[in-house]
C-alpha cells in the first residue's frame, strides 16, 4: 500500500526507482542498520515526517520485518 501522489512526486523530484532496486540496500540491512544506529528506542530523537501514517508505517515494517498489523488499532498499538 502506498500513495500513488507521494510516488509520482518523488518522481518528479528525480527518484529512480528502478536504480534504487537494482544499486540500493537491501531494506532487512537497513533496519539492522537503522535499529542499531541508537536512533530508534531514543527519546531524545523526535521524528518529524511528511505522511506521518505511511511514514510510519514502512518504518515499523522495515524494523519489523512483518507485515502491518490488520487494523488501525493495532497498528497504533504497535507504535506506543
Amino acid at each position: 500500500m502506498y500513495a500513488q501522489d507521494s510516488i509520482e512526486l518523488l518522481r518528479q523530484s528525480g527518484i529512480d526507482f528502478n536504480e534504487i532496486e537494482e544499486r540500493g540496500i537491501d531494506v532487512r540491512h537497513f533496519g539492522e542498520l537503522l535499529m542499531s544506529s541508537g536512533i530508534v528506542l531514543n527519546d531524545d530523537v523526535r521524528w518529524i515526517t511528511f505522511h506521518s501514517g505511511y511514514d510510519f508505517g514502512y518504518l515499523l515494517k522495515v524494523l519489523t520485518c512483518e507485515a502491518l498489523p490488520a487494523t488501525e488499532t493495532d497498528f497504533f498499538e504497535l507504535l506506543k
